[in-house]
């Protein structure tokens, strides 16, 4: 996920409380990531793996 990389708790704390900065910061770069990775989401990704583990069906 694009958005600033904190390493401790103090900086969450301020990277949060600026959220609204940061969402504008980082507006171009969450909408390529969304276009991106957002294509695969099909919804139903723990029935998969479910599934596949107890070898009930075969997924795509």
């Amino acid at each position: 996920m694009p958005g600033p990389i904190v390493y401790t708790t103090k900086e969450l704390a301020e990277a949060i409380s600026s959220i609204d900065t940061i969402k504008k910061q980082y507006a171009k770069k969450y909408k390529s990531f969304i276009e991106k990775w957002n294509s695969f989401e099909q919804g139903n990704a723990t029935q998969q793996i479910l599934d596949l583990i107890l070898n009930r069906k075969e997924t795509k």
